[in-house]
């Protein structure tokens, strides 16, 4: 049997002033409505609504305390026979209250571990998506209409982006399947562009003159 004068915070001989008053500030705290509808706080929220519509009317209370006091006699004698329990009970002043906010705290540092988490994944995905381009070859667009990026390696496959004249990308592999293309025999070379990926004529891109100056020995 649930004890609800341990889920509202309070002891066996609370008023129902104070039942009432407990009643409220929990509700607001564990309110759907004031915490994005979860669930933790959904079923703590059911819980002390559950126990002040027990202890909140005073027919149903007398009968819930004395269904309490039978199961606590029965908890007692089990205790008195059992080979190591003490002799005497604990008395009721040196008990140990319920912290009825630990479960909450608890749940709390869980999400705020998520969150961090979620960010730490986000910033390693950031940085390692930045170390592998900085290991492709960068290289600039020398047509003067620009040039596309298509899906695939061919004339008529479907683009993807066209970026403009003078731009920067990144080199992926300069060595492509070979085409006629445009006049020319070359080869196709296949780029990163801002957060696309795909293929382009080779002869459009032209490798950036500070990487052949780092290449040169």
């Amino acid at each position: 049997m649930k004890n609800y004068y341990d889920i509202l915070g309070l002891d066996t001989s609370a008023s129902q002033e104070e039942i009432k008053n407990a009643y409220r500030k929990l509700s607001l705290k564990f309110h759907p409505d004031k915490n994005y509808n979860d669930s933790f706080y959904a079923s703590m929220f059911k819980q002390v609504h559950e126990a002040y519509t027990t202890l909140g009317d005073l027919t149903k209370r007398a009968i819930y305390d004395e269904n309490l006091k039978q199961q606590s006699a029965k908890r007692l004698n089990f205790s008195k026979n059992a080979p190591d329990s003490p002799k005497y009970p604990v008395p009721k002043g040196k008990r140990k209250k319920r912290d009825v906010w630990k479960p909450v705290r608890r749940w709390r540092y869980i999400k705020r571990g998520f969150l961090c988490a979620n960010i730490l994944m986000a910033f390693l995905l950031f940085i390692s998506s930045d170390i592998i381009s900085n290991n492709h070859r960068q290289g600039v667009v020398i047509a003067r209409k620009g040039v596309n990026v298509r899906e695939s390696p061919a004339s008529n496959a479907q683009i993807l982006v066209t970026i403009p004249n003078n731009k920067k990308v990144f080199i992926i592999d300069d060595q492509g399947p070979e085409d006629f293309v445009l006049g020319q025999q070359g080869h196709w070379k296949r780029i990163k562009y801002k957060s696309y990926k795909g293929w382009v004529w080779g002869e459009l891109i032209e490798t950036d003159e500070r990487e052949k100056e780092t290449a040169s020995p």
